[in-house]
């Protein structure tokens, strides 16, 4: 009978193999809050009277995610000392985010090859400074 080769992997290695996957990504989101919205739009008389009708995300490598938001209700909503906002909410800008994590895919990615690279590269190698 032939024996079966065992195949050890250390518990440090799974959890570095998960961490390198999740940390890019996790950065590249923390990264899109970064981006930049424009609003687009038609108005009234006064700018609380203004609508949004287009809405553009443009991310941190300079991808636009151009969406149509008519009729969801976006506009200028009066804030306290004579300004005005868009009265949307960060789940509102949420999405834009994700699609914007999804659009920049290169950056996670060459994070994750870059981090795989040194964790095997150290485990390889020892290094001593003398």
């Amino acid at each position: 009978m032939e024996q079966k080769k065992e195949l050890q992997v250390n518990k440090k290695d799974i959890r570095a193999f998960f961490l390198i996957l999740i940390i890019p990504f996790l950065l590249t989101f923390i990264l899109e809050h970064f981006g930049e919205f424009q609003y687009r739009g038609y108005g009234g008389v006064s700018i609380s009277q203004y609508t949004v009708d287009n809405l553009t995300f443009t991310t941190i490598l300079g991808n636009d995610i151009n969406e149509n938001v008519a009729g969801q209700g976006m506009g200028f909503v009066y804030q306290s000392g004579g300004n005005f906002k868009i009265n949307g909410t960060y789940l509102g800008k949420l999405p834009y985010y994700l699609k914007g994590v999804a659009k920049d895919i290169i950056l996670p990615l060459i994070l994750i090859v870059v981090s795989f690279g040194v964790y095997f590269f150290k485990k390889k190698f020892s290094i001593k400074i003398t």
